[in-house]
């Protein structure tokens, strides 16, 4: 697994240009194990909404989470569909839709274009899929090399 100031040092590259997202280290900050329902805590005191976004096999599973109905209570839930499904509804948790057209982008393809042979093809679909300050990233600390 990638460090994690490696990681988070790719995230707040990749978000760095988006206006109102903040990529936090309080995950990390609080150190050992970590569960989103202190991560929820933490952030929750200024009264702003906190909306997890995720794919539905995740929200299929929350029920299963540290502290479920605590964190029901306190966030919204954003599920990822394909354009055309009917809305996503959790039984028991606010939920809503971002409908997307799909795309085939997962942290373990791009390690393996990384690590692949290279060419055209892969470097393209790199380039699609990684901001190019992340990819300068990997490059200069010479993550994911084969």
């Amino acid at each position: 697994m990638t460090p994690s100031h490696h990681r988070l040092a790719m995230a707040r590259l990749a978000f760095d240009t988006i206006e109102g997202i903040e990529v936090s280290d309080i995950e990390l900050a609080r150190g050992g194990s970590t569960y989103m329902i202190d991560t929820v805590a933490e952030l929750d005191g200024d009264g702003t909404e906190i909306v997890l976004i995720m794919g539905p096999a995740t929200a299929a599973g929350l029920s299963t989470w540290h502290r479920a109905h605590e964190l029901a209570r306190r966030v919204t839930i954003a599920v990822i569909q394909p354009t055309g499904e009917s809305p996503a509804h959790l039984d028991g948790w606010r939920t809503s839709s971002i409908f997307m057209d799909p795309v085939e982008a997962s942290a373990t393809r791009v390690r393996e274009l990384l690590q692949g042979p290279g060419g055209p093809e892969a470097e393209a679909t790199l380039a699609r899929l990684v901001p190019p300050a992340v990819m300068s990233y990997i490059a200069d600390h010479k993550l994911y090399s084969a």
